[in-house]
């Protein structure tokens, strides 16, 4: 599992947020919850996991709704694919960016498991 970016029409590099491979526990149920910046404030993602898989996510954000709803729609593609491979939406970069940075801090939570 990784990050998988698309072009985007801003200055963004990739490698400031590749990871490589993290597995979730197969024994893990439970939620976290990570923090990115968004275009206007902070963004929210909290992923719900079942034995290691992800079944639910929810979103907190002050992003405007007409450029957050093409975000929050790749990474809600992702996550129902069990997957932390979440696109940056052109014209929607800085909520991908935040989904993406809170996506990071999981990840990373996940590692200290």
């Amino acid at each position: 599992m990784g990050l998988l970016f698309t072009a985007c029409p801003v200055q963004f590099d990739p490698d400031d947020f590749i990871v490589g491979e993290v597995v979730v526990p197969p024994d893990f149920t439970g939620y976290l919850t990570g923090i990115g910046e968004g275009h206007y404030g902070d963004v929210r993602v909290t992923l719900f996991f079942e034995y290691g898989v992800i079944v639910d996510v929810t979103f907190e954000h002050i992003d405007s709704p007409g450029y957050w709803q093409y975000a929050e729609a790749a990474a809600r593609e992702a996550f129902e694919n069990n997957s932390f491979e979440v696109d940056v939406v052109a014209g929607a970069t800085n909520s991908s960016r935040g989904i993406i940075q809170a996506v990071m801090d999981i990840l990373n939570q996940i590692r200290a498991m």
